[in-house]
């Protein structure tokens, strides 16, 4: 299959009002559902044919990717118009790397956040974070299982430099997503009780089951190959 700029385009679309008409089908507003491109291993010229498309909002999943695609879109960047997330795992020793991020997707422990706070709190700035849970308690995934989420935001509370926006997820392959969407809904309607803390986003759903997600309240949606199509070799 070819790969070109109209096809992207295309595809962009289609994806939008797949959106737009999921949004609806579950009484919400299509512009509460916020399309974030997952860009990893695409080329430069890839993301600047996503950004021609009206795509602003791009996600990887490695810190070194990330840095080049930052530079690669960097102009756009600074002038407020591109935003960068971070949706894969982070070492605590990276996380002086993270500077210039919009959107840490993966926290997932007391020592990460208070490298996040500590770095962002000297460059004068706020790391704006979402709690990874692993909804689905794989042994082989990264995350905090539910019960334990309550517990770590209570010590996030007093770092300076942090802020939790919401949860992220990525069920097991092993089970229906929509239940495990519907599950951290769940978690954090309880959390918003039990906490300081609003966590108005749910960062949820990819490719293939992004639809579901937003039934069940996804303000992120995480789409990858439905978006960019098969890479080119």
């Amino acid at each position: 299959m070819s790969n070109t700029k109209a096809e992207l385009a295309l595809r962009v679309a289609a994806i939008r009002s797949r959106i737009a008409d999921a949004a609806r089908s579950a009484g919400r507003d299509p512009e509460s559902v916020l399309l974030l491109a997952v860009s990893k291993r695409q080329s430069e010229e890839r993301l600047r044919e996503a950004y021609a498309c009206g795509v602003r909002d791009f996600g990887e999943n490695y810190i070194q990717g990330l840095e080049q695609h930052m530079a690669t879109l960097s102009g756009e960047v600074s002038e407020g118009k591109a935003r960068w997330h971070f949706i894969g795992q982070l070492q605590s020793n990276k996380a002086k790397r993270l500077t210039g991020v919009h959107l840490f997707h993966s926290l997932d422990s007391l020592k990460l956040a208070r490298r996040l706070g500590d770095t962002a709190a000297s460059e004068g700035r706020t790391q704006a974070c979402l709690l990874n849970i692993n909804i689905s308690q794989q042994g082989s995934k990264s995350g905090i299982i539910s019960t334990e989420a309550e517990g770590l935001l209570d010590k996030i509370a007093s770092i300076k430099g942090i802020d939790i926006q919401g949860l992220m997820c990525i069920p097991s392959p092993d089970e229906e997503a929509r239940s495990a969407f519907a599950r951290l809904r769940v978690l954090r309607s309880a959390l918003q009780v039990n906490t300081e803390f609003r966590l108005q986003e749910l960062s949820m759903g990819m490719s293939s089951s992004y639809q579901d997600a937003i039934a069940e309240g996804a303000t992120i949606v995480r789409v990858g190959t439905a978006l960019f199509g098969p890479r080119e070799s």
